[in-house]
């Protein structure tokens, strides 16, 4: 997808325009909104993004894990705690081995001061970041726990 490649080159005017492009031949293209989201993201349009990303989320039937795990983070930068939090376990329902939202969720659980449920989902996340190697998640886990 053309806006998928401006995106990536941080060329998002160009993005925009080929997101709505695509939305233009087709209203029902999830990935468009999602992708389009995703740019409002990075521009700092919040209500755009949560716009587009609702929309997908609304055309997948909430299965979009990409698009809740986006809007959560816009939840927590509002401080809509309960919202992120919703979001984040949606996709913890959906996909019980997604690591970047038990991780999430620990940070939001750890602002909210609720120790336990950050010990939880920190626990788990690093956990699941061993499992899939992935050592740049296991990183950021080192870098929360030297800092709390």
């Amino acid at each position: 997808m053309l806006g998928m490649s401006f995106g990536g080159l941080e060329e998002y005017s160009a993005a925009l325009a080929a997101f709505e492009r695509s939305l233009a031949l087709n209203r029902e293209f999830a990935n468009a909104y999602y992708n389009r989201g995703y740019v409002y993201k990075q521009l700092g349009r919040l209500d755009f993004a949560l716009i587009d990303f609702d929309r997908t989320l609304e055309l997948t039937e909430g299965k979009h894990i990409s698009a809740l795990v986006n809007r959560s983070v816009i939840y927590a930068v509002q401080q809509d705690y309960s919202l992120a939090i919703a979001d984040l376990t949606q996709v913890i329902e959906q996909k019980p081995d997604e690591a970047i939202a038990y991780y999430n969720r620990a940070i939001i659980n750890l602002t909210m001061g609720k120790q336990k449920a950050y010990q939880q989902d920190l626990a788990t996340a690093e956990r699941l970041y061993l499992q899939a190697g992935d050592k740049s998640g296991l990183a950021q886990i080192s870098r929360v726990r030297a800092s709390y």
